[in-house]
């Protein structure tokens, strides 16, 4: 059994513009990458850049790129973008 707390989140319109312009650029490099392949799940990777947008670059997972093993870091699990938890 999960409990999750509720996470609020306050942004000044600047780190909102800024979110936006990220989760634009995880669309562009999906459609890049989805190009390429020749295959995938478009609508569900596409619709899911601004939660990741959020997610990653909006304060909301703890993880450190240089720190890959981490122990305390959040895990993002998935199957494709449409299901997915973190923990």
């Amino acid at each position: 059994m999960y409990s999750f707390n509720l996470l609020f989140i306050t942004m000044n319109k600047k780190e909102i513009e800024t979110l936006q312009q990220k989760a634009k650029e995880i669309r562009r490099d999906l459609t890049t990458l989805l190009y390429n392949a020749g295959s995938g799940h478009w609508g569900g990777s596409l619709g899911m850049a601004d939660i990741f947008a959020v997610l990653f670059f909006g304060g909301v997972l703890k993880y450190n790129s240089k720190k890959p093993d981490w122990i305390d870091r959040d895990r993002l699990y998935g199957f494709g973008t449409s299901r997915f938890f973190w923990r």
